[in-house]
Parts: structure tokens; C-alpha cells; sequence
């Protein structure tokens, strides 16, 4: 009897099994509850990306650094880019000549010119006055000519400062190998500039078009006779024998040397203008359209000079004796 009934209670199982089998392809989304596919039913590899939407997922590690590996290329390309426009634009490239040198002064470094329109200049330095309430002042010639100045002041004595670094240009240069020095300047009494191991020295250059290197000095306007720059290049006050500017085409600079007295004076204009020299108490034109000048008297009055290029150029204007010493000399009476 009781085998009887477990046969019937299979056979029933059977008939009830096989009435609720579902025909394939039959359960769709309605049919499934909410979270009723769990991860672990999800066959592997099943999920491919073009089942998934994109804007739904998260940014991954991974993929924060390499966007912004593809920004860091990305600016260094634009780097490398302006980089290149720049050495493009400097022609001739960029050098350094000094590089935080020690002193003391003087300090030489050499350098070769290919013949470009204009050098830029860029020097910097440090200096210290023995006693308060001097001026500091490093020259910066080129093959002898000074050609730039670094200038500061010193309140306290033995103490050294850093003078504003000072650029300038020089044009008119001839190819070959040329000679940067810096030297500190001392005059009898207001310039007192004194440099030693503790004090560091650097400059550079770079070749540039003429066009881009140049603009007005800080001596302008001095454009006519009645405006003219006031040098006083005697040594007995303190004065120094040279004078430094730019000047373009069309614009004259008139330049006053208060400084007269007994010898033979020179006037040498370097850089590529020319200059014409008046005696500036009677007016009287001395020379016109000349590079150098001198006198032959036994003495010279104050000059006023006009200097003119066709050109932008940078110039500096030397006064000297005839002997080539400076102009240590009394003034003379006008």
C-alpha cells in the first residue's frame, strides 16, 4: 500500500513538472523581478561595451592619469613649439657668458658674433660701497668700449647689494671672436663700487633682428638743440667719458657735453650713427656727419652733438683727450 502511493505521488510530480515547463525565448523584462539577475549569474564575457552605456560609468584611476599624462605631452608639445618660434626669432640663438661668476672685478668672457644686426645683452651683479651713501656702478664694455651700466645705491657701508640687472644692445658688430668686461667703477667721490669673492656675477646674450631689439632710451625727448641731453663727462666731477643710447631713423639725439678745458678732445661715435658737433657757445657747426672728432687748439669748449643713423642702432659716445686719457679737467668759463 504504501509503495502504491509513493508511485502515485511521482507520477503526479511528473504530470505537474511537465505543465509548468516554459517554451523557450518566452520571459522577457517583464518578467523578471527587480535585481533578480544577480553578478553571479552573468556568464563571463557575456557584458560586451557596446551593451554598456558610457556616460553611466566613473572615471578610473587608470584613465585620470593617462588624460593627464596626454595634457602634460600636450603642453610640452606647445613648449617645445614656442621654444622653437622663440629660437626662430632669435636668429642666432641664445649664449651664456657668465654664470653666478665670483668676483672681484674685472671679469672677462668671449664670445663670437656671425655677423648678426643686433646683440642683446642681459648682466647682472652685486657690489658693495666702503662708505654709506655712495653710489655703485659696474661698466660693461665690449672690446674696450663701454656699451651698458649697472647702477644702485648704498645707504650703508660693507654691505653688499645687488645692483638692477642691465640690458642693452649692441649693433654694428663685426664678425669674429669679441671680449665682454666688466669693471667697478670708482670716481673721487660719489661713485664708490668695490666687489670681492662674496659678490656673483652673471650675463648672456642673444642675437635678435634689429627691428625687435631696439626702442627709445631713457634720455628721451631730446630730439632738438633746446632739449639736448646733459653730459658732463669730467672726471674732476665725478663725470664719466662715455654716453649710452639708441636712436632710429628720423630721430635726432642731441647731446650737451658740459665739460671744457685745456687739451685736445676726441669725440668717438660707436655703433653705426654718425654725429655733428657745435661748439655750443657760439653754434658754430664743427664737423658734420663724422664718426670721430678733435680738436687741435690746445683746449675744447662745451659741445653740443647731434647724433643721426638711416638706421636703428645702438651708439655710445666717447670723450677722451686726444691721448686717450680721460678728461680729468677743470671747466672753463662760457
Amino acid at each position: 500500500m504504501v509503495v502504491a502511493c509513493i508511485a502515485l505521488a511521482v507520477a503526479l510530480g511528473g504530470t505537474g513538472y511537465a505543465a509548468l515547463k516554459l517554451p523557450a525565448n518566452s520571459v522577457g523584462t517583464k518578467q523578471l523581478k527587480k535585481n533578480a539577475v544577480s553578478t553571479k549569474k552573468i556568464q563571463r564575457h557575456a557584458v560586451t561595451g557596446a551593451k554598456i552605456k558610457l556616460s553611466s560609468l566613473g572615471e578610473v584611476p587608470e584613465a585620470a592619469s593617462a588624460e593627464a599624462a596626454t595634457y602634460a605631452d600636450k603642453a610640452g608639445d606647445a613648449l617645445t613649439a614656442g621654444q622653437a618660434t622663440l629660437a626662430n626669432a632669435l636668429a642666432g640663438g641664445f649664449a651664456s657668458l657668465l654664470s653666478e661668476h665670483p668676483g672681484p672685478l674685472p671679469l672677462t668672457a668671449s664670445f663670437t658674433n656671425s655677423g648678426n644686426d643686433a646683440l642683446l645683452f642681459e648682466v647682472s651683479g652685486s657690489a658693495y660701497a666702503n662708505n654709506p651713501g655712495k653710489l655703485l656702478a659696474i661698466s660693461v664694455s665690449i672690446d674696450g668700449i663701454p656699451r651698458g651700466e649697472l647702477r644702485a645705491y648704498a645707504n650703508e657701508g660693507s654691505s653688499h647689494k645687488t645692483l638692477p640687472s642691465t640690458s642693452f644692445v649692441v649693433t654694428r658688430l663685426a664678425s669674429g671672436t669679441h671680449t665682454l668686461r666688466l669693471d667697478a667703477i670708482k670716481t673721487a667721490s660719489l661713485i664708490d663700487t668695490n666687489t670681492d669673492g662674496n659678490d656673483f656675477f652673471s650675463a648672456w646674450m642673444a642675437d635678435l633682428p634689429t627691428g625687435m631689439a631696439l626702442g627709445q632710451d631713457a634720455s628721451e625727448p631730446n630730439d632738438t638743440e633746446a632739449t639736448a641731453t646733459k653730459n658732463q663727462p669730467c672726471g674732476a666731477f665725478d663725470g664719466l667719458p662715455y654716453f649710452i643710447g639708441t636712436i632710429s631713423p628720423g630721430n635726432d639725439d642731441w647731446i650737451f657735453e658740459n665739460c671744457g678745458g685745456a687739451g685736445n678732445a676726441r669725440l668717438t661715435l660707436v655703433g653705426g650713427p654718425l654725429m655733428d658737433v657745435y661748439n655750443r657757445t657760439t653754434h658754430a657747426l664743427l664737423a658734420s656727419s663724422v664718426g670721430t672728432f678733435s680738436t687741435t687748439s690746445g683746449s675744447f669748449p662745451f659741445f653740443d652733438v647731434r647724433v643721426h643713423s638711416s638706421v636703428s642702432a645702438a651708439y655710445t659716445l666717447l670723450e677722451t683727450k686726444t691721448d686717450g686719457s680721460p678728461l680729468r679737467v677743470g671747466r672753463l668759463s662760457h
